[in-house]
């Protein structure tokens, strides 16, 4: 018996993969906000680092699997795939489906989820990125990435969809709310200057329902 995290017991077993699992993990996380491109190389680099390092770490992730939220993800996918056989339209069902492989990245990071804070600022600096891009929009210095017919003029989602960036966005304000509440010192301002930031965008956005997943 062990007084180790997982992660810990992780980390003696490769302490080399280690290190550069978690480098690509915060490249990944800076790069979830970024455009299509950026984000799948860094998640194919994720999932290469994690498949090469599972011979060594695999009996490690007992306490992963017993988290309920994981076996509901599961069985959701598993349905999702199931849901094929009587699907009208398989290849788009297929194309639907292959879109929930980034249910995964809790796994793919879960061997360096002891250093969840830097992950998360990661996270939150690739947003403020995203931001930058939608001011180049607004400032007609950056062309919009997307099929701007589809929407009104005045919605600027920078290299995402309106929506995507949304969803994004309010993610990164749950956080900043939550740090700004319980945080202390620069830490609470830092993040309440985030929070504006955050809503700013979310404005610029001009989407509706990310309001409200962000209320919630």
């Amino acid at each position: 018996m062990t007084d180790l995290s997982p992660q810990q017991q992780m980390r003696q077993a490769d302490p080399l993969g280690d290190r550069i699992h978690f480098v690509i993990a915060l490249l990944t996380c800076l790069a979830v906000a970024s455009d299509t491109a950026p984000t799948e190389i860094a998640f194919a680099a994720l999932s290469a680092c994690f498949l090469v390092r599972l011979p060594h770490i695999y009996r490690f992730f007992h306490s992963f699997f017993r988290q309920t939220l994981v076996w509901i993800i599961i069985f959701w996918a598993a349905y999702a795939a199931l849901s094929l056989l009587w699907s009208i339209d398989r290849p788009q069902g297929l194309q639907e489906l292959l879109r929930i492989r980034f249910f995964l990245l809790p796994l793919l990071i879960y061997p360096v989820l002891d250093r969840s804070g830097k992950l998360i600022i990661a996270l939150l600096l690739g947003v403020v990125i995203l931001h930058a891009s939608q001011l180049a929009e607004l400032l007609e210095i950056m062309p919009a990435s997307w099929d701007r017919d589809r929407y009104v003029r005045t919605r600027y989602g920078g290299w995402n969809q309106p929506v995507v960036s949304a969803n994004l966005i309010a993610c990164a304000a749950a956080l900043h709310l939550s740090a700004s509440l319980a945080g202390k010192g620069r830490l609470r301002l830092f993040s309440i200057f985030g929070l504006a930031l955050a809503l700013v965008g979310l404005i610029l956005t001009g989407s509706r329902g990310p309001w409200i997943a962000a209320l919630v």
